[in-house]
């Protein structure tokens, strides 16, 4: 979840499913040799059989065609070959590219769209029950304790760095993310 953009994310994410797809379906549709319209289709194509891939399910088709949407765009903003991010400017990026992929997950996990319509209204709406002072609280006090140790992480150069720690390090991290995510804090 390091990526700072959704190239960089396909590039690190799934890398066998990634491989094959890129091997056996988009070179074989022609990849980004056949002019940029066909190198959109593509890109679209090659997204919705990975979300096929993963169900025969519409939600896993929809999950697919989201990142395929976010490859297109992506695309057709940076021509292909975006800006190198390093230092604080690859943060906003790399908070985007969470926010996108967590959207998108909604549809790869929910067995039906109204579900996941459902799960979506949550987020955005403050009806009653969906959000509270209490879960804000949460919230800010988790990515309160844990933006120490990823700026930690990336200034060794680590984006997994909490897969590198002691156990002993990591494991009061853990506890308390499971903890506060059944209601510990509120």
């Amino acid at each position: 979840y390091g990526a700072t953009s959704i190239t960089d994310f396909w590039r690190r994410w799934h890398v066998s499913l990634s491989t094959f797809l890129r091997d056996y379906v988009y070179i074989p549709l022609g990849g980004s040799r056949l002019g940029e319209r066909r190198t959109l289709v593509n890109l679209m194509a090659v997204m919705l059989l990975g979300g096929l891939w993963h169900g025969a399910s519409w939600t896993f088709v929809a999950w697919g065609g989201l990142h395929g949407l976010f490859l297109v765009v992506h695309r057709v903003m940076t021509g292909g070959t975006p800006a190198p991010a390093a230092g604080w400017t690859a943060w906003p990026k790399r908070l985007g590219v969470f926010a996108l992929v967590a959207l998108a997950w909604i549809f790869f996990r929910m067995p039906t769209f109204g579900e996941a319509w459902t799960h979506l209204a949550t987020l955005f709406t403050l009806k009653a029950g969906a959000w509270s002072p209490t879960c804000a609280l949460r919230l800010a006090v988790i990515m309160a304790c844990l933006f120490p140790f990823e700026w930690m992480a990336h200034r060794r150069g680590d984006d997994f760095g909490p897969l590198v720690w002691p156990w002993w390090l990591r494991a009061p991290l853990y506890v308390f993310l499971v903890w506060s995510a059944h209601g510990g804090i509120g």
